[in-house]
């Protein structure tokens, strides 16, 4: 497992499921994140809601459980994609990416 791990693919893959995740909350962001509402409720975050915005009542929140959350799914799928890049050029012989 260690030198999995310090593989290049590894990181590869690794990197690449944070940037995907990164992308995915952005878009979730921009897309359900109305900026002219004010008195309304709205929420963003995948897979778990990170943020809710607020209403004349209540205001603005962070939602720390989803905060964590999605650190904890992140990891999860950064170390799935990153093993499954390693052990596909494990088994194509790309030696480039060893």
């Amino acid at each position: 497992m260690n030198s999995v791990i310090k593989s290049r693919s590894f990181w590869i893959g690794f990197v690449l499921g944070i940037a995907l995740l990164l992308a995915v909350n952005l878009g979730d962001a921009i897309v359900y994140f109305d900026k002219l509402c004010f008195d309304c409720e709205q929420a963003f975050g995948f897979p778990f809601k990170l943020y809710e915005s607020g209403t004349f009542v209540r205001p603005k929140r962070i939602i720390w459980e989803g905060v964590l959350g999605n650190a904890a799914a992140t990891s999860a799928i950064s170390i799935v994609f990153g093993l499954a890049i390693y052990f596909l050029t494990q088994k194509f012989g790309n030696k480039k990416f060893r």
